[in-house]
């Protein structure tokens, strides 16, 4: 197999599972109800909040199906992923950073929410990006200090669920705040990013009762060395909260009024693509939709497994493919360009240099990192084309220089916004 024909399949597979097909399938209109997945909704007016990198893709069926009866759409999505939308009051804000827009599309969403009575319908579509295109910091937390609690967290090494524990306890609308903000019943639409596809942790659970604690959020903090680093605001925050100063994120809803469906992650995606290499004769295995880690790690392991089936036949024999998902960390510690996926693919590559293979890594919405590129695609070849261009794999990969690495050795993916984002795709093909 060639890599245009991987890339081809794996865009293909994206295209399929795109949360606007998936919203299509699932959404269904009879006169004033809404019958989601079985379940029925009746309302008076509708009103259609996104928040995410999927927000706009989502949100376009409804748009097109219940123009009638709207009275309000807002989306909140990442820079770049915008676009217009009729009937559509369309923001874009910082990703993974929170900015200005960020800050000004949701107090629009939060306007909106209070506009709405009893006898509306508020769905809100939820996607990965949304904890950082969502987002109104507690009374005492600047933007400037927001930004900076952000990115010391997003640096740190901690997991997606341990950042948005901390999160939720600095914001106005996460941790199952949202809910609280309307009369009206609430239907939560949810693309999920997060291993494990836990409401709680898809963009910060706004509608979603959250069990974490702010003695939670500070013990995370204390636990990654941050406490004493992040800003004197958020800190006075976290104190207060521990101390019971400040009430808790809620911990019950009323799950009369307010619904949260996940409809669509990371597993469906894998299985998509499984099948398609099935049909093509290849032998093809579901590793897991829950590997998560730190990515040169990672990319050790997979290297491990790879080189197990050439070995030995186990735990499929060649040629066979393996598909994964889950989501790659990286603590930062060099200076270099670079993202989880791309370190997961140059990993790999260190491990299996001249082995038969081709190896796919990528953030499935098409941003790996704070780059233009996706994640990569590696081969056997990819050290030796680094080399011959006067550089050292390891001394980039050390640096977190991964995006150089790879651009040299012309195994970047850059695919542009995808629609979608249900966390990392990792896909190795054994030709044997």
């Amino acid at each position: 197999m060639r890599k245009e024909e991987l890339l081809k399949m794996v865009m293909e597979s994206l295209k399929e599972e795109s949360p606007e097909e998936r919203i299509r399938d699932i959404v269904k209109r009879e006169d004033n109800t809404i019958d989601i997945l079985g379940n029925k909704f009746m309302f008076k007016r509708l009103y259609i909040f996104g928040i995410g990198k999927a927000s706009i893709s989502m949100i376009k069926p409804f748009v097109e199906e219940f123009q009638d009866v709207l009275r309000g759409c807002v989306v909140v999505t990442k820079k770049g992923y915008g676009g217009k939308v009729e009937n559509v009051e369309v923001y874009e804000g910082g990703h993974p950073i929170p900015d200005e827009g960020t800050i000004e599309g949701s107090k629009r969403i939060v306007e909106k929410l209070r506009e709405a009575d009893e006898d509306d319908l508020v769905i809100f579509l939820v996607s990965g990006g949304g904890s950082s295109t969502y987002e109104i910091p507690m009374d005492g937390i600047d933007l400037e200090d927001l930004k900076k609690l952000y990115d010391l967290i997003l640096k740190s090494g901690m997991n997606i669920k341990e950042m948005n524990v901390v999160r939720k306890h600095v914001s106005k609308v996460k941790g199952g705040k949202t809910a609280f903000l309307t009369k009206a019943k609430i239907v939560t639409l949810m693309v999920s990013d997060v291993v494990g596809d836990d409401p709680s942790t898809i963009a910060s659970g706004p509608t979603y009762p959250d069990f974490s604690t702010y003695e939670d959020a500070v013990w995370i903090l204390k636990r990654w060395k941050l406490w004493e680093k992040i800003p004197e605001s958020a800190r006075r925050i976290l104190s207060d909260g521990e101390k019971g100063l400040i009430p808790e994120t809620p911990k019950n809803v009323d799950e009369d009024r307010v619904k949260n469906i996940v409809v669509s992650g990371s597993r469906s995606l894998c299985l998509n693509l499984k099948r398609k290499f099935e049909s093509m004769g290849y032998r093809s295995l579901l590793l897991s939709t829950f590997l998560e880690g730190e990515a040169k790690e990672l990319g050790k392991f997979l290297a491990g497994v790879a080189k197990e089936i050439i070995e030995s036949g186990n735990p499929i024999s060649p040629p066979c493919v393996l598909v994964s998902g889950g989501e790659a960390l990286v603590k930062v510690k060099g200076k270099g360009k670079g993202g989880p996926n791309m370190e997961v693919a140059l990993s790999l590559a260190m491990e299996m240099e001249e082995e038969n293979f081709i190896f796919l890594s990528m953030d499935t919405d098409g941003t790996d990192g704070p780059t233009d590129a996706a994640g990569a695609i590696v081969d056997g070849e990819t050290l030796r084309r680094i080399r011959e261009k006067g550089m050292d794999p390891i001394e980039l990969l050390d640096n977190n220089d991964s995006y150089t690495a790879l651009s040299i050795s012309g195994d970047l993916l850059v695919t542009g916004p995808t629609g979608t984002n249900v966390n990392d795709l990792r896909v190795l093909v054994l030709e044997g």
